[in-house]
């Protein structure tokens, strides 16, 4: 369970799993209600429009036929917990001063997951990842070395929806608590770019244009493929310890998602492969990479962490492209481009217009505040 909370002086949403509710301090003091209403009405032949405030006022007023009510709220009362009502819309009150909305959709934990009526699914999704972590050597197995930190983890559940008709995929991940990392000692740098807004924008209005190929991949466990320099030490999953070596830790060979330089490495990693392609990177978008074929023709790729949409004319160049990635990380291959960021693309080559849509987005938040 999480809660979300709203800054009203920053302007934005806060989520936090530790929430102290202090009943004293959070509302306000209830203070007389002041009701304000405008009223329309006929004497002597004429219209009239009023304000009468508080009901007292009305007792001399002629005999009217009320048109239109607005009220003026100075303070709402303060919400006991028996008060609360059970759907997320009703719980919002403008003049409070944070908004809390439960997340339950997905478990927030191993625990909570195992005893979930979905239980086996998500065993699935972690067998999975483990799979994966074991494929890609990303540790062995030691006695923690004196005067060395032990780095929790943790398993992170997913339910991957692309569009609204589409049934949801299970994912789960496991991630190290990179929160408790020191700068200095066990990460530098951290800064790793990805792909500006307005970049896809114009590259997707390109390839409109030109009436280019557009395909998507998607690289599994992209931050598992950066090498990792520092010397970490992580405890071993929960759910998957070895027997006889649940004493030992992990001594991570790889970079792991949470880890604080994991986006950074990787993006080291995949910059290298593309140069290596004779890819050149833009100036202005690191995320950006651009070949000349051997027709003449432009070819595109545009890496936003782990998703990439690669374009060109070029059908037999994308083909290359994508066995080489294919060879040097483990890749998905999602065919022709549909989906990027969540968005929804919609594509008419005849009339060579292509739009983005966020419907599947916006389903989403209706159905959370049940609408």
């Amino acid at each position: 369970m999480g809660f979300r909370l709203w800054d009203p002086e920053a302007r934005k949403i806060i989520r936090s799993n530790d929430v102290f509710f202090d009943e004293e301090k959070m509302h306000k003091k209830p203070v007389k209600t002041v009701e304000i209403r405008r009223v329309i009405f006929q004497e002597d032949g004429q219209v009239h429009n009023r304000v009468a405030q508080g009901a007292g006022q009305q007792e001399n007023a002629p005999i009217v036929q009320a048109r239109e009510v607005e009220q003026q709220v100075v303070a709402q009362p303060i919400l006991k917990r028996s008060e609360r009502v059970s759907r997320a819309l009703d719980r919002y009150i403008p003049s409070l001063d944070y908004v809390m909305l439960t997340d339950c959709d997905e478990p927030s934990c191993f625990k909570e997951a195992m005893l979930r009526e979905d239980k086996v699914k998500w065993e699935k999704a972690m067998q999975s990842e483990m799979d994966l972590l074991h494929k890609n050597s990303t540790w062995e197995l030691v006695h923690l070395p004196a005067g060395k930190r032990i780095l929790p983890c943790k398993w992170i559940y997913k339910l991957k929806v692309t569009d609204s008709a589409s049934k949801p995929r299970y994912k789960a991940r496991l991630v190290a608590k990179g929160f408790k990392q020191q700068e200095g000692v066990d990460f530098e740098e951290i800064f790793s770019p990805v792909v500006k807004m307005t970049t896809l924008q114009c590259v997707l209005a390109l390839v409109a244009q030109q009436d280019m190929e557009l395909v998507q991949m998607d690289v599994k466990t992209a931050f598992l493929h950066g090498d990792l320099r520092e010397d970490i030490y992580m405890q071993q999953p929960e759910g998957f310890e070895e027997k006889s070596k649940e004493k030992l830790v992990c001594k991570l060979k790889k970079s792991l998602y949470g880890l604080k330089q994991a986006p950074r490495e990787w993006y080291h990693k995949f910059h290298s492969f593309m140069l290596s392609q004779g890819y050149k990177r833009s100036d202005t978008d690191h995320c950006l990479y651009t070949k000349q074929a051997k027709d003449g023709s432009l070819l595109i790729l545009i890496l936003y962490v782990d998703d990439m949409l690669i374009a060109g004319k070029n059908i037999d160049e994308i083909a290359t492209l994508k066995s080489k990635l294919n060879a040097t990380f483990d890749m998905r291959d999602l065919g022709e481009a549909s989906h990027i960021l969540g968005m929804r693309i919609v594509w008419n080559r005849d009339k060579k217009v292509l739009f983005l849509s966020q419907s599947a987005y916006m389903d989403k938040v209706l159905k959370h505040f049940n609408i």
